[in-house]
């Protein structure tokens, strides 16, 4: 056996009261918890580089706190952020966390403490290594519908039948000298919203339902998902029931279990690891008169929220002004060729590569960097080391909608321009053929 894992587990889930994330219009915090979250680590290693994966039932996270997290896990463990890919089930029925404006104030508490537990959770994984063998296993599966519906008016939040939607889940499988599975990583792309913004109890949605499933089928088993590039994906159907959150998650369990219980390819050779930040173009801010227009109007929707006492609607009114201020601000400082930073990160398990995008990313992206990587088999992850805004391809750009257009206010970004497609595609595989040759 080349490899050794080991494995941690941490409950995450935040008190009762506290805010929720994903959706606007909420007007108050948690009620209850209906399931637990929970973060889960798998440290890997070809005993001379370690990697560290580690997936929470959360939204999103912000660069500053990734950095919070990384930080806690270089103290505790001696690895660097490269080593380190954080991803987030994107559950939009978990704790509020920054870096996504319109949803109140989060719990600065609870995310210092969540720090810690992650850094504990880092060491535990870091601590209790053995000896495996590590199976990579792909199978059919389809949770999700394309959400970008085409309306005469434009592009909605809806159903796209005819859309790209993810059919498969990758799985990984690591078994010990007895070839009894030590773990179970999976992944597949599909937003977690099959529980919408009239639900006020903690969940990790279906996400949550398929792990707890697959535990029940591999008891002493840790078992973790990946969220995938679900930008574009929504769970089928959206603002759904617990049952149909179950049902879901059954049906997940059920892809992973015939995959892993399929003829998986055995990777052998080394632990590799690396990240870089491309730099994503944005548009240039619209004239300062039109930005100062807009910013009354912004200002004026805001008193008319506060004035009718909605908490929900004053929230949102508030980003969307906090957003034109930066825009005016942009304009008036006569702001040009803006970039975003977008970080990419990579491991590889000998012929399995992860690659980890910091955004809510279109699934176009990963069918063509997958398409470009040089390793035998490529999973593309976003939602990770970060999440500063939706990523959409060129085509889809000129058409707008919520991605392109208005989810920029909330995550306080200039539009992307089309040309950030072939940065991300060409820093994605630059970084692919660095870590495999």
């Amino acid at each position: 056996m080349s490899f050794q894992v080991g494995t941690g587990e941490v409950d995450v889930t935040a008190p009762v009261g506290t805010l929720m994330g994903g959706f606007g219009g909420r007007t108050h915090g948690a009620v209850g918890i209906h399931d637990p979250l929970r973060s889960k680590a798998i440290a890997v290693s070809d005993g001379d580089n370690t990697a560290l994966i580690i997936t929470s039932d959360i939204l999103s996270f912000p660069y500053d706190l990734v950095d919070d997290v990384n930080g806690e896990i270089g103290r505790r463990c001696g690895l660097a952020p490269e080593q380190i890919i954080l991803n987030n089930s994107h559950t939009h029925s978990g704790p509020l966390m920054r870096g996504v404006n319109g949803m109140g104030e989060a719990d600065e508490i609870y995310a210092a403490n969540l720090v810690a537990k992650l850094g504990g959770l880092a060491e535990m994984a870091v601590n209790s290594m053995r000896p495996v063998a590590i199976t990579s296993h792909r199978g059919p599966l389809q949770v999700g519908i394309n959400r970008r519906e085409r309306t005469e008016a434009g592009i909605i939040l809806g159903r796209n039948p005819e859309g790209i939607v993810d059919k498969k889940v990758d799985v990984l499988r690591f078994a010990d000298e007895d070839g009894r599975p030590v773990a179970i990583w999976f992944s597949h792309a599909a937003h977690g919203v099959v529980l919408g913004g009239d639900n006020y109890y903690f969940s990790a949605d279906w996400m949550g339902y398929a792990q707890r499933a697959l535990e029940k089928i591999y008891p002493g088993t840790l078992v973790a998902f990946g969220q995938g590039c679900c930008g574009d994906i929504n769970s089928d159907p959206v603002g759904g029931t617990f049952e149909d959150a179950r049902r879901l998650g059954t049906r997940a369990a059920g892809g992973v279990m015939m995959a892993v219980e399929s003829e998986g390819v055995e990777l052998d050779g080394r632990v590799a690891c690396d990240k870089v930040s491309a730099q994503v173009p944005q548009e240039d801010p619209p004239p300062l008169e039109e930005t100062e227009q807009k910013l009354q109007d912004y200002q004026q929707a805001l008193a008319e929220a506060q004035a009718a006492g909605e908490k929900a609607a004053i929230q949102n009114a508030q980003a969307v002004a906090g957003w034109g201020t930066y825009i005016r601000d942009l304009a008036a400082a006569g702001a040009t060729d803006q970039t975003m930073r977008f970080d990419i990160s990579a491991i590889a398990l000998g012929q399995h590569v992860m690659v980890g995008l910091a955004g809510e990313v279109f699934f176009e992206y990963a069918v063509n960097i997958a398409e470009r990587s040089p390793f035998e088999r490529t999973t593309v992850l976003g939602t990770t080391n970060g999440c500063v805004s939706y990523l959409p391809t060129a085509a889809e750009i000129p058409f707008g909608g919520y991605e392109v257009d208005g989810s920029m206010r909330y995550y306080m970004q200039l539009w992307l321009k089309p040309e950030c497609e072939q940065v991300v595609l060409d820093e994605a595989e630059k970084l692919l053929k660095g870590l495999h040759d």
